[in-house]
């Protein structure tokens, strides 16, 4: 059977463990897992497994001092970054393994391995800002990804954002 869809997932297991009630939890994720084993199309599904994003990939959009403020924060076994974002120990990891997660979702598209592939993440990634965090996210993904795709040749990138708010993180790229 024909692969449709490439699904990269990257989830630190730890990074799935949240206070109920909080409005970015691991629900979401199960959810989506859940709904895509079961689901119809579950037979034109490929998993494959990422590997975390390294630093010189992250300062394609953020810049390095605030790389440098999140590598150090982690050191200090965490930080409040903003007023609704904290980076807690195993942020850091789980957030370079988002990152990782979609630089391998859009590479696997640049290397022609697919046409359709989904990253599908913890934590999230639209509103972090080139030297901030910002709304539950510490490293833009999707900006990653399209940095990646721009540095590799493609002309125009285009992201759908089913979110429903504003990714003003992304919206810079």
């Amino acid at each position: 059977m024909k692969e449709c869809l490439s699904m990269i997932m990257g989830m630190d297991p730890g990074f799935l463990d949240v206070l109920d009630k909080h409005p970015e939890n691991s629900d979401r994720v199960k959810k989506i897992v859940s709904i895509l084993k079961r689901g119809p199309i579950s037979p034109y599904i490929s998993c494959h497994l990422p590997s975390p994003a390294l630093i010189p990939h992250l300062l394609s959009f953020h810049t390095p001092e605030y790389i440098n403020e999140l590598v150090e924060a982690d050191k200090q076994g965490g930080k409040m970054l903003c007023v609704n974002t904290f980076l807690n120990p195993g942020s850091w990891e789980a957030a370079l393994l988002a990152a990782g997660t979609t630089l391998s979702s859009m590479n696997h598209i640049l290397h022609g391995h697919g046409k359709i592939s989904y990253a599908l993440v913890r934590p999230p990634g639209h509103h972090a800002q080139p030297s901030q965090a910002d709304g539950y996210c510490f490293l833009n993904n999707a900006a990653l990804a399209i940095q990646l795709a721009l540095d590799s040749g493609c002309k125009k990138v285009a992201v759908i954002d089913i979110d429903v708010h504003y990714g003003n993180g992304t919206a810079l790229k």
